[in-house]
């Protein structure tokens, strides 16, 4: 296990978040969860494919709320 910023080595433990172990990592400072579910497979795809769209369609933001809104997915 290392830093997800640095990739140090050299870390502590630093409490709980989101119910997971967080830690500091000692030579940037910084704090990581170790295996984070914040960001899927399909959020990844789904924002690539909008910057595609957004790129070469022209599409606007206002249609790719629509288009890729997750509350009216089903």
């Amino acid at each position: 296990m290392d830093c997800k910023h640095c990739h140090s080595v050299n870390f502590h433990k630093s409490g709980f978040t989101r119910g997971k172990q967080r830690y500091k990592c000692k030579d940037c400072g910084r704090y990581f969860v170790v295996g984070d579910d914040r960001t899927t497979d399909k959020i990844i795809n789904t924002k690539a494919l909008c910057v595609v769209f957004y790129s070469l369609a022209k599409a606007s933001y206002g249609m790719l709320g629509k288009v890729f809104d997750p509350a009216t997915a089903h």
